[in-house]
């Protein structure tokens, strides 16, 4: 009998355990439930949850039309400590908010938020367009203590995504050099990329904000909105991959005062179906662009071609140098005319008293807008004396001059930069009619006194604030000829130097050649600006050479920075003939479809071809890179529309071959070499039929 009654106790036990078991999991369930959420746009469909380490997370990304997966979340061991600095970490577990959904008019915004130690809380954020492919993560945190509070680094997003085996290798590309490198990714050993000072700076290896994950049949595209030093760790695990990208400690350097709201950088992320380098790059640019054109009302993407006195004269230019210029023009239809570094004097953004006459540059400015061309100047803003801190700005601390300049940096952080920067350009528009506006030099350094972080959005909203107002404006971004592309600066502005060069090198077409195509994997071709500089030093017989120079520049936008007054009637035809041919491309290379052939040490050519929206047009610029003497160079055209006739034109010997796109798809066309040809220009148009009479 005692254990029959202690049996059944047992089975009463048992029951009650399973009661509770059941009833914990019910909750659970519900909690999961209440804490999901689901957001669509034409493309893909996203599944929200919040882990059990109570970190909202995206659950599964569906391709819409398919219903397969575009990847799941393997789920977050670590916790809060990918998010935040330990200092931040809550002691008692803290439960998330559901995620809330919003729609826009553009977008539907999710977001979701948890509460941290010292009364911090931190807002996870989803945007995702009504179409196409891309989507925005990123990050709030916020003070809604008393006391403020040191943030030792940012996070920008981490994550664990089983992509089905398709993380296999890592893609990416150095600063300035633009060299691409593709890896493997190691399992359980994490690849560091990053950069530091600035977006794109190539100080310790540093690389550009922009970095592919793929497999056989699929890939994610990764970029970051962000003008400051960033890092990433990559890391390959079981399925799929590991990433936390985040600003570290010597880029943030953050005290949030009480109340305070930041938001980090935005991780831009697109999914592809692996369709091969060209279409997915292409949907890829054209997704941004998309989102740029959203977010930033800026001028649609164009291909001018500017002339930029830098080169020419640099900071020698004066009047004498620009009335022979401007005396110069016609012939060649610039769209734009830029005076760079070297036209102010010591009252900062008033011409120069002893290179113009009272008036004098003004009135050639607003000379050339009335013929159409649009005139630009080069500022550094950020840096000012007394004359010209028109809204008393603070100064950077310690003080810190710049003796090129001649002014001390300002604070970016402070709220009055914005409205600052904003009434620099609209005087500049009012005194000097331009349309066109160069920033460049240095923004941030270590140590700063109001901390890295606060000094990189203080930049990005006066930036912002200026194209807001001024949504005709042409922007130029150099700083440096390079080392702050990015993809906020590639969205709000419309074209950047992607590399300079002292006044001890040359820029040769090479250096223009490697920059260019390599960037061109990343950055849109509109906004891939450079130059063919000083062709009047050329020999000006040789045409071979004077035809290199300006080709090696005409991939992306093109700029010419010489001495128009000293070319000879040869050269200028040889020149105005290149200007021509760049304007029969620049159609083609807006629709951001197109194969590269890469400058790699061995290859003997490189180049691009450009195909339109249509895949009925299409255009060949190639260069002789490392072989020597007399070739032929096969290139097949794989995007053509296999069921239409073409006529293929080379533009230097004026041979047109008619052949079919399932020939040109197939075997290509044959282009020659000569031992003295260097580039080659080729144009394949439809052919159409004639009418019947």
């Amino acid at each position: 009998m005692k254990s029959d009654f202690h049996l059944h106790k047992l089975v009463r036990i048992v029951r009650w355990c399973l009661v509770l078991v059941f009833a914990c999991l019910w909750v659970l369930l519900w909690v999961a439930g209440a804490q999901a959420a689901e957001l669509s746009n034409d493309t893909l469909t996203f599944r929200l949850q919040v882990s059990p380490e109570g970190i909202p997370i995206i659950k599964e990304v569906v391709w819409r039309t398919t219903h397969q997966i575009v990847f799941r979340d393997m789920g977050t061991p670590e916790g809060l400590d990918n998010w935040v600095p330990p200092s931040l970490i809550p002691t008692t577990l803290t439960t998330p908010m559901a995620w809330k959904i919003q729609v826009g008019e553009d977008q539907t915004t999710a977001t979701a938020t948890r509460e941290l130690a010292h009364q911090m809380s931190l807002t996870w954020i989803l945007d995702l367009p009504k179409r196409g492919q891309l989507f925005r993560l990123r990050v709030r945190l916020t003070n809604r203590g008393q006391q403020a509070q040191s943030v030792d680094w940012f996070p920008a997003w981490s994550a664990n995504w089983n992509t089905g085996d398709q993380s296999q290798w890592a893609r990416w590309w150095q600063a300035l050099q633009y060299d691409r490198i593709e890896q493997p990714l190691p399992f359980n050993r994490a690849t560091l990329l990053g950069s530091r000072g600035h977006s794109s700076d190539d100080a310790g290896g540093g690389v550009n904000p922009y970095w592919v994950v793929g497999g056989k049949a699929r890939r994610l595209y990764f970029s970051l909105q962000w003008s400051g030093g960033w890092s990433v760790l990559l890391k390959r695990v079981n399925r799929g991959f590991n990433f936390t990208a985040y600003l570290p400690p010597e880029e943030t350097r953050l005290l949030l005062e009480p109340g305070e709201t930041i938001d980090g950088p935005a991780l831009l992320v697109m999914p592809t179906a692996a369709a091969g380098d060209t279409t997915d790059r292409a949907l890829w640019m054209r997704d941004r662009q998309a989102l740029g054109q959203q977010l930033y009302t800026s001028p649609p993407p164009a291909f001018p071609l500017s002339y930029n006195t830098w080169y020419a004269a640099r900071q020698r230019v004066n009047a004498g140098f620009l009335k022979r210029q401007i005396a110069a023009l016609s012939p060649y239809g610039f769209d734009a005319f830029v005076i760079d570094a070297g036209w102010f004097g010591e009252g900062r953004w008033e011409a120069h008293q002893t290179k113009f006459s009272v008036g004098e540059l003004a009135a050639m400015l607003a000379a050339l807008k009335a013929k159409g061309i649009k005139p630009g100047l080069w500022t550094t803003p950020q840096y000012v004396t007394d004359a010209t801190n028109t809204k008393g700005l603070p100064l950077e601390q310690p003080p810190l001059v710049n003796n090129f300049l001649g002014g001390y940096l300002a604070d970016l952080s402070s709220p009055k930069y914005a409205d600052y920067l904003t009434d620099h350009v609209q005087r500049l528009r009012k005194q000097y009619s331009i349309d066109y506006w160069k920033y460049d030099q240095p923004l941030f350094f270590q140590p700063t006194s109001a901390g890295k972080m606060k000094k990189v959005i203080g930049f990005q909203q006066a930036l912002e604030a200026v194209r807001r107002a001024n949504p005709d404006l042409v922007i130029e971004n150099c700083y440096n000829g390079g080392r702050m592309l990015n993809e906020f600066t590639l969205l709000a502005t419309q074209t950047s130097w992607l590399l300079d060069h002292s006044h001890r090198q040359k820029l040769t077409p090479q250096m223009n050649l490697r920059s260019t195509l390599n960037a061109l994997e990343f950055v849109f071709p509109w906004a891939a600006l450079r130059f063919t500089v000083k062709v009047d030093e050329l020999n000006q017989n040789d045409d071979e050479e004077t035809r290199l120079h300006c080709r090696s520049a005409m991939m992306g936008s093109w700029g010419l920075s010489t001495d128009l007054s000293a070319i000879s009637e040869r050269q200028r035809a040889i020149i105005v003939k290149e200007i021509a041919h760049y304007r029969r491309l620049n159609p083609l290379k807006s629709a951001c479809l197109y194969d590269l052939r890469l400058p790699e040490d061995l290859a003997a050519v490189a180049g691009v071809t450009f195909y339109d929206r249509t895949q009925q047009h299409a255009g060949i610029v190639l260069f002789r890179w490392q072989r020597k003497g007399a070739f032929t160079q096969r290139l097949t055209l794989p995007k053509l529309k296999p069921g239409v006739t073409y006529k293929v034109v080379d533009a230097d010997t004026k041979v047109e071959t008619p052949a079919s796109g399932a020939t040109l798809i197939r075997n290509g066309v044959s282009i020659a070499f000569s031992s003295q040809r260097q580039s080659a220009l080729i144009f394949i148009e439809p052919i159409t039929p004639r009418p019947v009479p």
